[in-house]
């Protein structure tokens, strides 16, 4: 099933693209943030989509300007390395979540 196919409900708080459904009942596409310098993260439909009150579940990003925040739901699953004295970061499969 695709997205497109999925009844929209109304936005919630600053998620504003939301499906009827649930994280376990919707399927979504995979989706890999690449970073400059090489790093990248693959993320898949729990690292995406979050269930927001009964029968909603939004996609867990949010618009703003031109800086982009990975949250706490694209870091779930993940090891991340912070090499704050480089300015470079690591991504490592097989976190906690």
């Amino acid at each position: 099933m695709s997205c497109q196919s999925i009844p929209r409900p109304t936005s919630y708080n600053i998620l504003d693209t939301c499906f009827k459904g649930t994280v376990k009942k919707l399927s979504a596409p995979h989706i890999k943030i690449v970073f400059q310098g090489g790093a990248d993260l693959s993320l898949d439909a729990r690292n995406i989509l979050v269930d927001v009150d009964g029968g909603r579940t939004c996609l867990a990003f949010a618009g703003g300007s031109r800086i982009a925040v990975v949250g706490n739901y694209q870091q779930q699953t993940y090891s991340v390395a912070y090499d704050v004295l480089n300015s470079r970061i690591g991504f490592a499969a097989g976190g906690r979540a």
